[in-house]
């Protein structure tokens, strides 16, 4: 068998040996990119790190979340306080 090329808008790795159905639900009735693709997460920092490409990425413009805060009952509290170092 030979490899293909594949054009995709998304790529979904690890759906698992029976395979994967996905469902996208969208609230929003066009798909403006103010609203979406906010974070990035740590584990996915740390594939890009495996892959080289960390140094590139944060190289690129970008805000850091150094806390996440929130409104519960009424009341704001701090969620997440990212640790220096």
């Amino acid at each position: 068998m030979s490899p293909e090329a594949l054009s995709a808008d998304c790529c979904i790795v690890g759906g698992g040996p029976a395979g994967l159905q996905v469902v996208v639900i969208e609230k929003h009735a066009d798909f403006l990119g103010d609203f979406r693709g906010d974070t990035i997460h740590p584990s996915t920092l740390e594939v890009m790190h495996h892959l080289g490409l960390l140094e590139k990425l944060l190289a690129l413009p970008h805000q850091r979340a150094e806390t996440l805060e929130a409104e519960m009952g009424g009341e704001a509290m701090l969620a997440w306080r990212c640790r220096s170092g």
